[in-house]
């Protein structure tokens, strides 16, 4: 793993070669649990998080929908149905396939804050395989606030991958490295990570439901 927490510009990091990317994010990787220790086990899926990296998290799932197009609508979506993250937004496109996204999540408590994250969201595909990748940068228009902590996503990979063995099904895994800033321990970070993950179990009852739901045209990131 090479996660670096230095924050670069997004003009920089959009123009990466795919190649370097994809060995940046150990993309070939993302389905092997070598390495990782599991933490919980839920009805349809389980979380898991490094040996040598604590902080790195990673939630497998089986999608019950085939529909990349639907996925990647309900990724653009998620404060609808993460019930941990309170608000998501593209803030800018930087180019095809790239955007600065602006994210909030709810705060657990009157002692802690809520955090929030600027980054980069790139889209890629490789051969039937679709990546969501997300790398902190800094935006004039989002200074950090007061009243809110500013966190690092050093790495964030959402992975979408046929099912092996039917063809209706889609896998996911979404892998997270992030610093949540304030007076975070590591084990703290490692909790918050596991209750956003946990969040997205809920996908599968959006995608069910989604006929009852106005979902906006455009796809971010694959246009």
């Amino acid at each position: 793993f090479d996660f670096s927490s230095q924050r670069s510009s997004a003009t920089h990091l959009a123009q990466q070669p795919q190649k370097q990317i994809i060995e940046e994010f150990s993309l070939s990787n993302i389905l092997e649990d070598y390495g990782f220790k599991l933490l919980e086990v839920m009805r349809n899926g389980r979380i898991l998080s490094s040996e040598n990296h604590p902080s790195v998290c990673r939630l497998c799932m089986t999608l019950e929908s085939s529909n990349i197009h639907s996925i990647l609508t309900a990724l653009s979506t998620i404060p609808s149905w993460n019930y941990e993250l309170e608000e998501s937004k593209v803030v800018s496109r930087v180019q095809p396939n790239s955007y600065i996204y602006y994210e909030r999540i709810k705060s657990h408590g009157i002692t802690t804050r809520k955090r929030d994250f600027v980054f980069l969201r790139q889209g890629i595909r490789i051969n039937e395989r679709v990546f969501l990748l997300d790398r902190s940068v800094e935006h004039a228009n989002f200074p950090p606030m007061s009243r809110v902590a500013r966190g690092t996503i050093k790495q964030r990979i959402t992975a979408l991958v046929p099912h092996h063995d039917n063809n209706k099904l889609t896998l996911m895994v979404v892998q997270m490295d992030i610093d949540y800033g304030g007076y975070s321990s590591a084990a703290d970070g490692q909790h918050q990570s596991t209750r956003i993950l946990k969040g997205y179990t809920s996908l599968n009852q959006y995608l069910d439901q989604r006929t009852m739901h106005k979902l906006p045209d455009l796809l971010y990131c694959f246009d």
